[in-house]
């Protein structure tokens, strides 16, 4: 994936806008899935981070595009580590982690090809994983975040998830998100 400066200033424009927002209809359950999901975890990285999602799940680790994220999260009191990287080339060796939430990132991607590479990293990383988005089917493409790049319905993300790791995903959807689990 290319950081264009034009992407970076986009990301940069959503992360303060998510930053002034303390709690959306939409994402409370989404976050109680997640947590959830992290319980009893030591190890947590957080892909795509923006500014709060760490805090919530108590992620060890974190990365996003930009420092913007880590500079929202310091404020709010977070002491975990910071990386600045792309999701598609994650700087982790293979299953570094028992937990990786990639929440909410995989809409804002240029392209499927940059999808299909994040589920590859997710999964190199971490021993288990979750990746969410939007469900489209649900909330409709015109009242979504102005950065998201594609929607997704139920159908169209198993289309793209790489075949060797379909088969040991969990897919759902729960209130206004699609979920991918492997445990």
């Amino acid at each position: 994936m290319i950081l264009t400066k034009e992407y970076l200033t986009t990301a940069e424009k959503d992360i303060n806008n998510l930053s002034k927002i303390d709690k959306g209809y939409w994402q409370g359950s989404r976050y109680e899935i997640l947590k959830k999901f992290c319980d009893g975890a030591a190890k947590i990285l957080s892909v795509g981070c923006g500014p709060r999602e760490p805090t919530i799940i108590n992620a060890t680790h974190a990365v996003d595009i930009t420092p913007l994220s880590e500079f929202h999260l310091r404020s709010l009191g977070w002491r975990g580590f910071f990386y600045e990287s792309s999701c598609t080339a994650l700087p982790f060796e293979n299953k570094s982690f028992d937990v990786v939430i990639c929440s909410e990132v995989i809409e804002h991607l240029p392209t499927t090809d940059d999808v299909i590479k994040t589920f590859h990293e997710v999964s190199r990383v971490g021993r288990k994983w979750i990746i969410t988005t939007p469900n489209s089917a649900v909330i409709d493409p015109r009242h979504q975040n102005f950065s998201h790049k594609q929607f997704f319905i139920l159908e169209t993300i198993k289309k793209i998830i790489p075949p060797e790791i379909l088969p040991e995903l969990k897919i759902y959807t729960n209130d206004y998100h699609i979920y991918m689990e492997k445990i």
